[in-house]
């Protein structure tokens, strides 16, 4: 489910997954955690540039591509089980 709020300028946007079906409950933790993921590496890199005092770049920050690879390590550590057949490396589904 996606949503997205626009009022007097400002946008807020929120989606989030859901499954009625437990077969998909493993790549739905797997995408949940590898968004986790993305999430708790930008906000460390955020806070280490806030404490950087010197009013210069701290030096500590995250490229988009690293960020991608850290999501992708996380989604490619699960294995998705779907009637019966093991699939690893979920990631590969998409």
């Amino acid at each position: 489910m996606d949503f997205g709020v626009h009022v007097n300028g400002r946008i807020l946007d929120s989606a989030f997954t859901m499954s009625f079906d437990p077969n998909y409950e493993q790549l739905v933790e797997g995408v949940r955690a590898a968004t986790e993921t993305g999430v708790r590496v930008r906000a460390a890199c955020f806070i280490l540039k806030i404490i950087d005092h010197s009013g210069q770049e701290a030096g500590i920050d995250v490229r988009v591509g690293e960020l991608a690879g850290y999501i992708q390590e996380t989604m490619e550590s699960y294995e998705v089980e779907v009637n019966g057949k093991v699939l690893p490396g979920m990631c590969r589904l998409f």
